[in-house]
Order: C-alpha cells, then sequence, then structure tokens
C-alpha cells in the first residue's frame, strides 16, 4: 500500500511540474511554427526569382542530403531511447542516449555547413539571387535550432549526470522532446519541399 501511494505521489508530482513546462513549450513550438511558416511562404514567392543564378533543380544535390536527413531523423529515435531510459532510472544507458542524440545531431550539422561552404564555393552566395537568400534564410534558421539543441543536449547531460532520474530532469526531457521532434519535423518539410520537390522544378 506504501509503496503504490508512493508511486501515486511521484506520478503527480511529475504531472504537475512538466505540466506548466509542457505548456510553455507548446506555444514556443506554435511561434515558431509561424516564423517557419512564413519562411516557407517566402521561400516559394522567391523559387522563380533566380536573377542569374541557377534554379533548384541545378542547385540541390538531392543524393548529398539523404545522409544528413537519415542522421537527424535517427536523433529522434535515439532521443525516445534516452527518454525511456530515464524513466527506468537507468542513468548509464540514458547518458549514452542523449550523447548520442547529440552526435547525429552534430554529424548532420557538419554535413550541412560542408553543404553550405560548397555553395559559396563555387559562387552560389546570399546575394546570387533572391531564390538562394531565401533558402539560406530557411536552413540556415533551422541549422540554428539545431545547434540550440546539442548545448540544449549537453545541459541535460550534466543534469542527469550529476542528478539522476529526478522530477525536475523528467520535465527537461519533456520540453526538450517537444523541441527536437518540431526541429526534425521542420526538416522533413524542408528535405521534401525543397531537396525532393526541387528535382521537379
Amino acid at each position: 500500500m506504501g509503496v503504490e501511494s508512493n508511486v501515486e505521489n511521484s506520478t503527480e508530482t511529475l504531472l504537475e511540474y512538466s505540466s506548466p513546462r509542457k505548456t510553455s513549450m507548446f506555444l514556443f513550438i506554435c511561434a515558431e511554427a509561424v516564423i517557419f511558416g512564413s519562411l516557407f511562404a517566402t521561400y516559394f514567392v522567391m523559387l522563380h526569382h533566380l536573377g542569374d543564378g541557377p534554379g533548384p533543380k541545378e542547385f540541390f544535390k538531392f543524393k548529398e542530403i539523404i545522409l544528413p536527413t537519415i542522421l537527424l531523423l535517427s536523433s529522434s529515435l535515439t532521443w525516445y531511447l534516452a527518454e525511456k531510459t530515464l524513466h527506468l532510472r537507468e542513468k548509464g544507458k540514458t547518458l549514452f542516449f542523449i550523447g548520442l542524440t547529440a552526435l547525429l545531431a552534430l554529424g548532420f550539422l557538419s554535413l550541412e555547413m560542408i553543404e553550405f561552404l560548397k555553395n559559396i564555393g563555387e559562387g552560389y552566395t546570399l546575394s546570387r539571387s533572391p531564390f538562394i537568400s531565401s533558402y539560406y534564410l530557411l536552413v540556415g534558421l533551422h541549422g540554428c535550432h539545431v545547434l540550440f539543441g546539442i548545448l540544449w543536449m549537453a545541459l541535460l547531460l550534466i543534469h542527469v549526470k550529476t542528478k539522476g532520474s529526478t522530477v525536475a530532469n523528467h520535465g527537461r526531457f519533456v520540453s526538450f522532446g517537444i523541441y527536437w521532434h518540431f526541429v526534425d519535423s521542420v526538416w522533413v518539410f524542408i528535405f521534401l519541399l525543397l531537396y525532393a520537390l526541387g528535382q521537379f522544378l
């Protein structure tokens, strides 16, 4: 009876703690969705404003973006495993999956930076055309969100390492999970609407 009571109290505490965090994060995500939605709209408005630059079919290198996409989408799975192992109080596994998620995100970001540098090396700078400018703005902002996520994961790694599976850490994981799955979802739209669709435009 005592054990059941403790479990119920812990669950209620966790729900009370994470609920305001979840609400705040969902409101933040709604604001972010509006920003990204505006940038997607801007991209499609500028799609045929090419100046003397290339069009989507010539500019996008579809095959080169497949590996970064796999890395980033895989990070959603590894984060899910990090959350599960935290609930199971398996500290070592939680730390491993946080680190693995961060490494996958870092791999994605590195490949994206290589793509940017390669484009700039070919003369496709921000001022080359409105189309290219809108691309850099949209994909660059997403990259900033990935970088922020990596830094956030580093803080979560420290929290788990020092405090373990606490109610506070559960709340932090819930908030980050919402953020990270949103970042991955935005990339799915970028992959489909820019890189994949660009092969036919």
